[in-house]
């Protein structure tokens, strides 16, 4: 089972600092401590947003130069798929199974969307996708075949430290390997309201 690489932690504390916090300096130094992370692998974490000019690394430290930049690229080699660890339908709609997730499930995509928006202005959607633990789920959400609407990812050890809903960033991401038209609606959204205000 694959979850989110060691590298894909260093992005998504970058773009955390970049979106939600408003800092765009750091150093290997201090991102190792942050993240509890070797600093060789925040070095080769850093690589190839480096060599397209997302960030740029100095003797004074590290820069983050274009927050879009390193989400698109984040975006483009997440597999979304390889981190789902069970997929169920479930037959209620989606308020009653949101309603109904364990408190320790972190929402991503459309529900951690709405949660960061304090409402659904964008389209209805009809999945709800989780990081969480498999086994408490299964036993509130037994699995019955049929289009899954509900997903669950296996969260990695440090998602816990953003709160109880994915970071935008991540929520971006996410959405953004999701191949259905609501998700395409949600990130114009997420384009015209977190991208463009960072840029």
């Amino acid at each position: 089972m694959v979850v989110l690489s060691r590298t894909e932690m260093v992005w998504r504390h970058l773009l955390v600092g970049a979106f939600d916090l408003g800092v765009r300096r750091s150093s290997l130094t201090r991102l190792s401590e942050e993240l509890n992370l070797p600093v060789s692998t925040i070095h080769k974490g850093l690589e190839r947003p480096r060599a397209i000019g997302a960030v740029r690394g100095s003797a004074s430290g590290l820069r983050v130069l274009d927050p879009k930049r390193l989400l698109l690229l984040w975006a483009a080699l997440r597999d979304l798929n390889a981190d789902v660890v069970y997929a169920t339908r479930v037959p209620m709609s989606v308020n009653d199974i949101e309603a109904q997730l364990p408190s320790s499930a972190v929402p991503t995509a459309y529900t951690a969307f709405v949660q960061h928006e304090g409402r659904n202005l964008v389209a209805d959607y009809e999945q709800v996708l989780v990081y969480a633990g498999v086994s408490e789920v299964r036993r509130r959400f037994p699995f019955r075949r049929g289009d899954a609407n509900l997903l669950v990812l296996e969260p990695d050890p440090l998602l816990s430290r953003y709160g109880k809903v994915a970071p935008r960033c991540q929520v971006y991401v996410d959405l953004f390997n999701l191949p259905t038209w609501q998700a395409q609606r949600f990130l114009e959204d997420m384009d015209r309201k977190l991208v463009r205000d960072v840029a």
